[in-house]
């Protein structure tokens, strides 16, 4: 079984109460991560690689549930270094961020992105 169907499965019998999911390591592409249809949850955001089905982050929400992307955020994806997927819950008024880090990336750089994105996210509130 493929990592789209077990995460289809997953999506539509494991986690029911769940408001949103964070995944990373999803190895899904552009074309398979949207072609996930699901009646409980909808996909938010997606970082993955454009050259690869390994590695990615995604975040899902529950049908119906507002969402915001944070482009600004989301701009510091970076492949081979910094998986990241971000969104703000409307109604929680939460940001969401979702980071994969690949293995063979350098470690700097990964640390560099995490504090520019935490002095991003502490400006914003």
């Amino acid at each position: 079984m493929g990592k789209s169907e077990e995460l289809e499965i997953l999506l539509e019998t494991e986690i029911n109460s769940a408001e949103g999911l964070c995944f990373i390591e999803h190895w899904l592409n552009c074309h398979k991560i949207h072609a996930i249809n699901n009646k409980n949850f909808t996909l938010a955001n997606a970082f993955y690689k454009e050259n690869s089905d390994h590695s990615g982050s995604c975040i899902f929400v529950k049908q119906g549930l507002m969402t915001k992307e944070l482009n600004s955020l989301n701009e510091h994806g970076k492949e081979k270094s910094f998986g990241l997927s971000v969104i703000e819950l409307v109604r929680y008024a939460i940001i969401v961020i979702c980071i994969c880090r690949n293995p063979d990336g350098k470690i700097d750089t990964f640390f560099n992105k995490l504090e520019m994105i935490y002095a991003e996210t502490n400006s914003e509130t």
